[in-house]
């Protein structure tokens, strides 16, 4: 499941309960307390940055108190805090927790693209309006079904596409990077889509579909994103501040290639 779709889903969850929670406490006499965008904005922070952690000993207590600003001009006060702030975690980084092991296994560009209806329904071999057509990536072992990964070797791309959601148009390509012999600026979107072309086997060089590209344009994709990034193996030398009040988790921790995970 791709993260976008994911973190869709858990923001959706998450409305949904606290939705419910409110409204239970509404029908038990504890005050006016439907769900409001103020309401959920307290409760449920979503879109905010951390843009600055310090401790606090200006408190009645033994242990310091970690003070969180961020991006929306707010300031919020906890005791513990578990930082999931992603591989280049500023959290980490605060409290000078180093990575141990290889920072740059392999430099990759990530190409994030959708198709449109006709060309998903192609590439996912459900297409019956074209008989000319190239064969579909998910035909291409003898078989009619879905798969995740697709390597492609040829003379236009080496590359692997990724099929978050194929019905829907959702794809990843990514291409290896070789800086500094390389520099994003080899990767024109105009380049990075003829490659795509080349990858899924339907290029407007392609005297079958050529006209049809050209003239009416049923196959068609956009590029969303194209950004590099660097594949590494990295685990924090701990896991927790000095004072046992931070805990590091998920890619803050620990940074893994990708192959064979499947994000687990």
């Amino acid at each position: 499941l791709a993260q976008n779709k994911f973190v869709s889903l858990l923001l959706d969850e998450a409305r949904r309960r606290l939705d419910e929670l409110h409204k239970d406490d509404a029908n038990k006499g504890n005050g006016n307390l439907a769900l409001e965008d103020s309401i959920s904005d307290e409760y449920l922070r979503y879109d905010e940055e951390v843009t600055h952690i310090s401790e606090s000993k200006d408190f009645p207590s033994q242990q310091p108190i970690i003070v969180i600003e961020t991006s929306k001009g707010k300031t919020y006060h906890t005791r513990y805090l578990v930082a999931a702030d992603g591989v280049h975690s500023p959290t980490r980084k605060h409290y000078h927790i180093p990575m141990n092991g290889e920072a740059s296994i392999q430099d990759l560009i990530n190409v994030h693209f959708r198709t449109n209806e006709a060309l998903s329904k192609l590439l996912m071999g459900n297409s019956t309006t074209n008989p000319t057509s190239p064969i579909s990536l998910n035909e291409r072992n003898g078989e009619n079904h879905q798969a995740m990964l697709h390597f492609i070797y040829n003379s236009k791309l080496v590359g692997v596409f990724v099929c978050h959601d194929g019905n829907h148009g959702e794809w990843v390509l990514q291409i290896p990077f070789f800086p500094p012999f390389q520099t994003m600026d080899d990767f024109t979107e105009e380049k990075v889509r003829g490659m795509i072309w080349a990858g899924l086997g339907i290029h407007p060089t392609n005297d079958n579909i050529a006209s049809t590209i050209n003239s009416n344009d049923e196959y068609r994709f956009d590029i969303l994103s194209l950004r590099p990034w660097t594949m590494s193996s990295l685990v924090a030398q701990k896991y927790v501040n000095d004072s046992n009040t931070v805990v590091l988790a998920g890619d803050a921790a620990h940074a893994f290639p990708p192959a064979g995970g499947f994000g687990m």
